[in-house]
């Protein structure tokens, strides 16, 4: 790619002269240096004498730079700088020496110096980009409205504006057409910062992590916790003691003599007031075995380390194996009940894991070993048959009708926790994989695998060295066009409305932001909130106590719904590879060719029906022609079709661009096919958000509520949307449609069957139905010279040409009226797309409350919004055109005066919108009174950096902080912060 610097450059040269970058750096409040500030965030001394000698403001000593005058000329040697002494506006010469400017000013005076040394020496000076045009006529096509008058330095900066971007990307566009150059990511690789967690990796690539990476850290910390509890077992035991290394014990001895219990003892008065029920006696026994098992922790070292120190003496232990088997079958649960079976060999396999010792145990203590072990389970299975326990190892699986159960109830949640819940919890499904891989999705590696979302993993617990190419083979998720409940991409496409930032970083960052185990662990916090409000539920209706239920349900659930959905589902190899499991070496490498039955399993995990036509059901996509409008039947011209299809295209796109943004989507194209199908998925399902839950019981509200922050953004409150759900298509293999989809993948031949005969038996009965009614037809138009008919007049009067003329007048007028007078206009783009233009109902919709008769712009109903940055942003600039409810930055006291706080929050709320405005201004992008979501969202890129300002960009655990996700009163909360510091 040619630098576009020097391009632009060489074109003005001779008319322009070079242009310096506009400093982007962010402002700041105290020192005078402001953004250029070395010092930033830190007070000034009341008794500095640092001054700069050309805007008199207070600096830091750091922040100027000291400068030498010889005979009215002043010169700074750091920057090759002269300038005359009289372009100094505040020059003070009593002051104290060493005399110095601000880093702001020395960059200020250095652009001016530059203009006057660029005007002498041009012969022809212009002064504007009219008298330019002759030889440029570029500047003139850029800017076209700029007046005669313009000054040189203004225009310079609209140029470099213009070419930095920030002027917005239609000038951006244009600027970049009338000098050739090309700013095409896909020729182009982009840099951007990696997320956290693979600059965690990058960062800590070195001999220490290669070993502690040698077992995973979850199979370390359990043989590790194990191992404790052996270890204090002997030592609490005096009996015992000649087992463990006389050092560890003599340590030990010296802690458990020397327990100080002050901490314990003032802090049970709170932890009793906080619901504690353990007494004080419990909590220092408790106390007094965390101090052992740090010490004992600590001897053991870190994962893949050689221990600091021995502990358990091998030799005595072989000796007497009983000692380890007393130790096993002394663990038991609190009520006394026994262990499963598996769970006694995970303590055998933690008693392995101390072979870090470089200790070799003898073949005759392995083999009574195994023995003893093998009664360990027989007596813990016969038990478990007598009624010990669950027959189930670890968490139950989840039916199918109780998986659809939950992902309900995380809609009907509505906010952040019930999006991120259902997202979750259908991929996890979908995917038949862990919580873990789960949350370790990364967006970049989604495709659109042409009616389905491909998504491998490169990294799982069946191959955690990436020795098996066929486990990273991509596992195929599809759309479920009949039950919402079940549907991946409409759920996907909320969560990314909601978190725009995800598109915005896709490139490096995870689809579910934050620590790898903070995802599966902040779902099973969600699931055990919904378990606990509808336990008598579950319990009832689906026989399931809340205990079995647990985040690996969802994936045991998968496996089931693989195994028994139908007698003729998919292999028992495919289930295997989808769901992660080993089939052996020679198997996963032949196995590998039967591509199609991973997209058969994928269809099985969707939730649509194996058993009936509906299986071959097609993804949702915008078509704008009916069935009996087809091409081949010839209804439709081809071009014709092309023409509509390319005006639904541009429609989608634009709807796409104003909930995810223009620069956004332009950045990272390939996410844009699966965020189409996610769009029309969700207007596929618009009524069943907007039905209520239960229709007898209003209260209940909707099954999507009222109060989910998903509705404040464009994908409910723009209209313009919402008419795009007359050209969401589904198709079956029968049906007409079908030629406009990709083609079907993973039917098996008897859901092929299944179709067909239902279009045949459609096709048979509509034939049927139609004779009468085509014996009729022949009748009348037979009728000759006779009466006519009925059907003949109407027929007759309804194609004259003046009432066809008056229907579409009707058609027409009634059209503006459901518009409230909006006309399509261009949006100033510099494109040949149109948009929505917005109405001015800053003072139509108002809404007169019963309460007290007062008119405000909100209904009694309104809520404040509580939204992440970003789309109140949009809600600020846009509002809720769906219902009438005009943007934010309209409103006055009076308006929000009936909520609580609501003056107030108005108040913060303005004034963390206007910095964003502000900043966004600065870049050259100005937000106008009536905005369209496009523009709103290109205002909000440009401006972020103003709530970087004030915004730490670590938390207090050292993570990168989202700053688009935070709320506005959290914004507020550390500018009170910032000014106060």
């Amino acid at each position: 790619m040619p630098n576009i610097g020097d391009q632009f450059n060489a074109a003005f040269a001779d008319t322009l002269g070079n242009l310096d970058q506009e400093s982007q750096l962010l402002h700041q409040q105290i020192c005078g240096a402001k953004h250029m500030c070395t010092l930033l965030g830190l007070p000034l001394d009341g008794a500095t004498n640092h001054r700069c000698q050309n805007c008199g403001k207070k600096i830091h000593g750091p922040c100027g730079i000291e400068y030498d005058e010889d005979n009215g000329v002043i010169t700074i040697a750091a920057k090759g700088l002269s300038f005359e002494f009289t372009m100094l506006k505040s020059p003070d010469i009593g002051a104290p020496v060493p005399h110095q400017i601000c880093f702001l000013c020395v960059d200020e005076l250095q652009r001016a110096q530059q203009t006057i040394n660029n005007n002498n020496n041009n012969k022809r000076t212009i002064c504007n980009p009219i008298a330019a045009s002759a030889t440029h006529p570029s500047v003139l096509a850029l800017f076209p409205d700029m007046p005669n008058d313009t000054p040189r330095d203004l225009v310079d900066e609209m140029l470099q504006n213009a070419m930095d971007g920030n002027s917005g990307p239609a000038l951006e566009l244009k600027w970049q057409q009338f000098f050739g150059i090309s700013n095409n990511t896909n020729d182009t690789e982009v840099e951007h910062q990696p997320g956290q967690r693979l600059q965690h990796m990058r960062d800590n690539f070195n001999v220490e992590s290669v070993r502690k990476s040698s077992k995973a850290p979850k199979t370390f910390t359990k043989h590790q916790n194990q191992n404790e509890l052996f270890i204090l077992h002997l030592f609490n035991n005096e009996g015992l003691h000649t087992y463990l290394n006389p050092t560890l014990v003599h340590e030990l001895t010296d802690i458990n003599t020397e327990v100080d219990y002050s901490s314990v003892e003032a802090a049970q008065r709170k932890y009793k007031k906080n619901g504690g029920k353990k007494s004080l006696p419990e909590r220092k026994e408790e106390y007094r075995i965390k101090l052992l098992r740090q010490h004992i922790s600590y001897a053991l070292n870190e994962p893949g380390m050689i221990p600091r120190q021995e502990t358990v003496v091998f030799k005595a232990l072989e000796e007497n194996v009983n000692v380890f088997i007393q130790y096993i079958v002394s663990q038991r649960k609190n009520n006394n009940h026994l262990l499963k079976a598996k769970t006694y060999s995970g303590y055998r396999s933690s008693l392995t894991h101390l072979k870090r010792y470089r200790h070799t145990p003898s073949r005759e203590f392995e083999d009574d070993l195994g023995t003893c072990m093998e009664g360990v389970k027989r007596y813990s299975t016969e038990a478990n048959g007598h009624g010990e326990g669950n027959v189930w190892d670890g968490d139950r699986p989840l039916t199918w009708e109780l998986y659809e159960y939950f992902n309900q109830k995380f809609m009907e949640m509505g906010n952040d926790e019930g999006l991120f819940a259902g997202s979750f919890s259908k991929l996890t499904v979908t995917l038949a994989c862990r919580g873990h891989n789960t949350g370790q999705i990364v967006l970049k590696q989604m495709t659109w695998a042409g009616d389905s979302i491909a998504i491998p993993f490169g990294h799982e617990k069946g191959n955690q060295t990436g020795s098996n190419p066929i486990k990273k083979m991509p596992r195929h998720c599809y759309a479920n066009a009949l039950n919402p409940r079940c549907d991946l991409p409409s759920s996907l496409f909320h969560y990314m409305s909601m978190n725009p930032d995800v598109i915005a970083h896709g490139d490096e960052q995870p689809l579910f932001n934050g620590s790898l185990k903070a995802q599966a662990d902040m779902f099973g916090r969600i699931l055990r909130k919904v378990c606990l409000e509808f336990k008598d539920e579950i319990a009832s209706r689906f026989g399931y106590k809340i205990s079995d239920i647990g985040v690996h349900s969802w994936r045991k659930c998968a496996h089931s719904k693989l195994y028994t959905g139908s007698t003729a589902g998919p292999p028992a190899a495919a289930a295997c590879l989808r769901g992660g499991h080993k089939i052996g070496g020679s198997k996963d490498y032949y196995i590998q060719q039967e591509k199609a039955t991973d997209t058969f399993c994928g269809k099985l995990l969707a939730g649509l029906p194996e058993h009936s036509e509906q299986f071959a059901m097609s993804y949702p996509e915008f078509i704008p022609i009916e069935r009996m409008q087809s091409i081949e039947d010839g209804g439709v011209p081809v071009e014709d079709y092309m023409r509509r299809q390319q005006e639904v295209n541009d429609q989608v796109q634009l709807a796409l661009n104003s909930i995810f943004g223009e620069e956004n989507l332009t950045r990272f194209r390939q996410i844009t096919p699966i965020l189409r199908v996610g769009l029309a998925s969700h207007l596929q399902h618009l009524d069943y958000y907007n039905a209520l839950i239960d229709a007898s019981k209003p209260e209940l509200g909707k099954n999507l509520p009222d109060s989910s922050p998903l509705r404040r953004t464009p994908l409910f409150t723009d209209p313009m949307i919402s008419t795009l759900k007359e050209h969401v298509r589904i198709a079956m293999p029968h049906d007409g449609h079908y030629k406009f989809f990709a083609p079907a993948t993973g039917l098996p031949p008897h859901v092929l069957i299944y179709s067909y005969l239902k279009g045949l038996q459609k096709e048979m009965r509509d034939g049927f139905e139609g004779i009468p009614k085509k014996i009729e037809e022949i009748l009348d138009r037979r009728t000759m010279n006779g009466q006519l008919s009925l059907d003949q007049l109407t027929r007759a009067v309804e194609n004259g040409p003046l009432l066809t003329s008056m229907a579409g007048d009707l058609a027409r007028l009634t059209n503006l009226i459901q518009q409230n007078g909006m006309l399509r206009s261009d949006d100033g783009g510099g494109g040949a797309q149109s948009t929505l233009g917005r109405p001015n109902i800053r003072l139509v919709c108002e809404y007169r409350h019963s309460s007290d008769g007062k008119s405000r712009r909100v209904p009694s109903t309104w809520k404040f919004p509580s939204l992440p940055l970003q789309n109140m942003y949009q809600y600020w600039h846009t509002g809720d055109e769906s219902n009438k409810i005009p943007p934010m930055k309209w409103f006055q006291n009076e308006d929000v005066d009936f909520l609580k706080r609501g003056r107030i929050n108005l108040s913060e709320c303005r004034k963390v919108m206007t910095a964003i405005d502000n900043e966004s201004e600065r870049k050259g992008v100005s937000p106008r009174d009536i905005m369209t979501h496009v523009e709103t969202n290109t205002c909000y890129y440009k401006g972020e950096s103003a709530i970087l300002a004030v915004v730490p960009t670590q938390t207090n655990c050292d993570r990168v902080r989202n700053v688009s996700r935070l709320r506005w009163s959290t914004v507020v909360r550390f500018m009170r912060k910032k000014r106060g510091t």
